[in-house]
């Protein structure tokens, strides 16, 4: 009865084993075909997206065709409009009508760039690649207002060929980046109906050397900056000098400030080349950083009677030619760093002044002596580093701010006599300087004792 039940159950098992082969059997059968519809969905799906990419494709391209041919149309069209004004020979000029005379022309030479425009701005396109494309080209335009930008050499609007303009009677204004960045511009004539010059105008034409400006009345910020070969300006109406006007014109030397002007702007000639400077009367009023860094500076005239109360921050700072200075009695005030870094600066002559800023001769390492009358204080580090510096007069200075003479090795006499109030470090670094037999105060004033230089002294 077991051997029956045995072989009972082995043959259940055998059967269960054929079962079980045939279901795998199945299931792989199931998987492929479901695999093969799967790549078949996939397949479809690619290409119908690749039938409606080429479609679109297709229609750009088709589209980008139509446009440039409208494109070249409507150049050939503008060239055709424009044959009468810019003619091929003398003898064709000879026959182009002659333009009313309240028109206002500018005539614009450009050296192997045809210029494009239409009637509402003065150069709407440049088309270098242009058939008609020629190695010189003289146009004329009818405009009153040289617009924004209108030449600017950035972006698809490049003009790095411009070489001469002529502005014509008429014209009153030149607006904001006009020729900004042409950088072969060598000549502009401006005529004396032109009354203001925007920001940035001019800015980085780098082959300019000369400018006259007889009628400019505004100067716009930046306007002529960074025209490294501009050697000689001509601005005698001019009123306000604006934020770094002539800021980087390297090789100007010859700029006479007329009687007019009575605004001049942070850094408007900062990094210049004038060798003197004569400050009119008629100047009001100055911003920081004014003549900063003019190198080749050696004299300042002020005319009088002179209506600057104050030398602003950074005024002359690193002027490092400037020897001999005299201020105008109207002068009273010298703020922060006003000849911080002259390193030649000798001699300084402050009839009037009453305050001296924090750095205001910091790094004048040639300043030998320094007198003056009025100064009731003295700012940080005023004096510091003025390593020739032997002698300090300040018979009204009744304060000194910290550091105001470190490290000027030198200092031999100080004349103080109206001192009440010292800063910590006044004197470090005064090595020759000794206390308190050369240095009267007045009377019951204590100098601070974490000054090195006390504690050596004293």
């Amino acid at each position: 009865m077991i051997k029956s039940q045995i072989q009972d159950l082995a043959k259940a098992t055998k059967a269960n084993q054929a079962g079980e082969v045939k279901l795998r059997a199945d299931m792989n059968k199931e998987l492929t075909s479901f695999r093969q519809e799967v790549q078949k969905q996939i397949e479809s799906s690619e290409q119908s997206v690749r039938s409606t990419l080429d479609t679109r494709i297709h229609c750009i391209e088709q589209s980008l065709k139509e446009t440039n041919q409208g494109m070249n149309e409507g150049f050939k069209a503008i060239l055709a409009r424009l044959a009468p004004i810019a003619p091929n020979s003398q003898d064709e000029s000879a026959k182009r009508p002659r333009p009313e005379e309240k028109d206002m022309q500018v005539e614009v030479i450009v050296d192997g760039t045809q210029l494009l425009r239409n009637d509402e701005t003065v150069l709407e396109k440049l088309s270098a690649s242009s058939a008609e494309r020629r190695p010189s080209v003289q146009m004329v335009f009818s405009v009153n207002v040289v617009e924004c930008a209108s030449f600017q050499s950035s972006g698809e609007l490049r003009v790095e060929t411009l070489k001469a303009v002529q502005i014509p009677p008429g014209t009153t204004r030149i607006e904001k980046e006009a020729f900004d960045g042409c950088v072969a511009l060598a000549k502009v004539e401006l005529p004396s109906s032109v009354s203001y010059i925007g920001p940035r105008a001019f800015r980085g034409c780098r082959s300019l050397s000369t400018v006259a400006m007889p009628s400019v009345a505004i100067l716009g910020g930046e306007a002529f900056a960074s025209c490294s070969s501009l050697r000689s300006v001509t601005l005698p109406s001019v009123k306000r000098i604006l934020a770094r006007a002539f800021e980087g014109c390297s090789a100007l030397q010859d700029l006479t400030l007329p009687q007019s002007v009575a605004f001049l702007g942070a850094g408007a000639f900062a990094g210049c080349s004038l060798v003197s400077l004569r400050v009119p009367s008629s100047v009001m009023r100055m911003e920081r950083d004014v003549f900063r860094g003019m190198n080749s500076l050696k004299s300042v005239l002020w005319e009088e009677p002179s209506q600057v109360s104050s030398l602003p921050p950074a005024a002359f700072h690193s002027c490092h030619a400037l020897c001999h200075v005299t201020l105008p009695p109207s002068i009273t005030e010298l703020q922060i760093g006003a000849f911080k870094g002259c390193s030649s600066l000798e001699t300084i002559a402050l009839p009037s002044v009453i305050t001296l800023g924090a750095e205001a001769f910091d790094g004048c390492r040639a300043l030998r002596a320094l007198g003056a009358p009025h100064v009731r204080w003295v700012g940080p580090r005023a004096c510091r580093n003025c390593s020739a510096l032997q002698e300090v007069d300040l018979p009204l200075a009744t304060s000194l701010g910290g550091w105001a003479f470190e490290h000027c090795p030198k200092l031999t006499t100080l004349k103080l006599p109206k001192l009440t109030s010292v800063g910590s470090n006044a004197f470090l670094g005064c090595s020759a300087l000794r206390v308190p037999t050369t240095v009267p105060l007045a009377g019951g004033v204590r100098l601070p004792t974490e000054d090195r230089f006390l504690r050596r002294s004293l």
